[in-house]
């Protein structure tokens, strides 16, 4: 998926990664992934909509340095959250008397087990997948999918739970069966210590709470037949993610 061209605001100066540790393991992290990236040799790079964008334009700066004659695996994003609502929305929890509160949040809303269940081996959530309006969507993407190494490697930002990531795993195994999908985060449980805000799990980031920095728009209550987040528009808001952009480009000069 390619970002729409638009007429661009100056941007904005900020320090995303402010200390010495957090630069150091922004690299460090860039380094073990795209060195995976290059030995295993996936077909395609599915990024989880909208955290783990930022972490796409890392490894692209990182791979540009270290690789500068070969090419990254192509990039495809997908937002998983709508999938999410409407599962949590037409296949409640058995047993479970209380109808899904969006502002509860999704991971709150299900716990591990009853989460698991939620998968591709589900009748009922087969069913709420093929009433998803995303067969074009999904049919631009099959060509890089099926690429000659066979397997897909979906990234996303910080493990957590690892429900996301099993979500999207699931979801897109349902619609091509015959791709072996892999899952990675660029992030792990110890660099919350690097990144980390009070009342908030996981690494604390600028794009986590504001989405600007992405520079992708933010939900819409009524669209949950879609897997694409769409492009922030808003010349003012796209500032931050532009930028972010500025900031990881300029944090990989001296990369090799």
């Amino acid at each position: 998926m390619f970002e729409q061209k638009l007429s661009e605001p100056k941007t904005e100066t900020i320090k995303a990664f402010d200390t010495p540790e957090k630069i150091a393991t922004i690299k460090n992290h860039a380094e073990i992934m795209i060195d995976r990236i290059h030995f295993e040799k996936p077909s395609a790079l599915v990024f989880l909509d909208r955290a783990a964008r930022p972490i796409s334009w890392i490894l692209v700066e990182a791979w540009k340095k270290r690789y500068p004659k070969e090419k990254l695996p192509p990039i495809k994003y997908i937002d998983i959250g709508p999938v999410k609502r409407r599962l949590a929305k037409e296949a409640p929890a058995d047993g479970r008397n209380n109808l899904f509160d969006p502002n509860q949040g999704l991971d709150n809303y299900f716990d591990k087990n009853e989460w698991h269940e939620r998968t591709i081996n589900s009748e009922k959530t087969k069913k709420i997948w093929q009433k998803l309006e995303v067969d074009d969507v999904l049919k631009k993407m099959s060509p890089d999918l099926n690429g000659k190494n066979g397997t897909v490697l979906i990234i996303d930002d910080y493990p957590g739970s690892g429900r996301t990531a099993q979500l999207a795993q699931d979801f897109l195994k349902f619609h091509f069966p015959d791709i072996r999908f892999e899952t990675d985060t660029f992030f792990n449980e110890i660099d919350v210590m690097n990144f980390n805000k009070k009342n908030f799990m996981g690494t604390a980031l600028p794009w986590n709470t504001e989405k600007e920095y992405t520079l992708m728009a933010g939900d819409e209550a009524d669209e949950d037949n879609r897997i694409l987040a769409k492009t922030e528009k808003d010349i003012e808001k796209r500032k931050k993610g532009l930028a972010l952009k500025q900031e990881i480009k300029e944090l990989f000069i001296d990369f090799k």
